[in-house]
C-alpha cells in the first residue's frame, strides 16, 4: 500500500511539472504555423495549375473516299455567333466523338483551320493533324459521318488569375 501511495505522488509531481512546463513555440502557434504553410501551398498550386477558356460546339466530321489514318482529316464545328469572336486560327480542338466514348477511346485533337460565318451560325474548319487517331494511340476508321462535341481552347489562364478576377468582379 506504502508503494503505491508512493508511486501516486510521483507520478503526480510528475505530472505538475509537465503542466507547468511551457510547450514548443511550434506546438504553441501550430495552428497559424499550418495554416500559414496550407495557404501558401494552396497559392503555389493556384499558380502552377492553369485552367483553359473553352467554347463548347457540335463536330461533325466526313469521311472522305482517300481517307488513310496518317493523312489529314478536315472536320467542321458549328458554334454561336457570340463565341465567334474568341475563335482564331491555330486554336487547340479536343474532340469527343458520340460513336467512340471518351473515356475508353480517348479524345482527338485538332487545330482551328479556317472560320467562316452565315446569318445564325458559324462554321469552323477543323484539321486533325495526327489522323483519326486517340489520345489513347487508337486509331478510327471513319466509313460514316462522325459526330460528337467539340471543345475549343480559347485561352490558357493559370487558375490564380480567374480567382483574382472573379474577386474583381466582385468588387465593381
Amino acid at each position: 500500500m506504502k508503494n503505491s501511495l508512493n508511486d501516486t505522488e510521483s507520478r503526480s509531481v510528475d505530472m505538475r511539472n509537465l503542466l507547468n512546463k511551457h510547450p514548443h513555440w511550434v506546438i504553441l502557434k501550430g495552428n497559424l504555423f499550418i495554416s500559414i504553410v496550407l495557404l501558401f501551398s494552396l497559392l503555389v498550386v493556384c499558380y502552377c495549375v492553369k485552367y483553359p477558356n473553352l467554347v463548347n460546339s457540335k463536330v461533325i466530321i466526313n469521311p472522305s473516299k482517300k481517307q488513310n489514318h496518317n493523312e489529314i482529316v478536315v472536320g467542321k464545328l458549328i458554334v454561336a455567333q457570340d463565341d465567334l469572336i474568341k475563335v482564331k486560327k491555330g486554336q487547340k480542338v479536343i474532340v469527343k466523338l458520340y460513336d467512340f466514348p471518351y473515356q475508353e477511346y480517348g479524345v482527338l485533337n485538332a487545330k482551328v483551320q479556317q472560320v467562316s460565318t452565315n446569318s445564325k451560325n458559324s462554321y469552323i474548319d477543323i484539321m486533325f493533324p495526327n489522323g483519326l487517331r486517340t489520345s489513347y494511340d487508337k486509331s478510327i476508321f471513319a466509313n460514316k459521318e462522325l459526330k460528337g462535341n467539340a471543345e475549343i481552347v480559347v485561352q490558357d489562364t493559370r487558375l490564380i488569375e480567374k480567382i483574382f478576377y472573379r474577386i474583381k468582379n466582385l468588387l465593381r
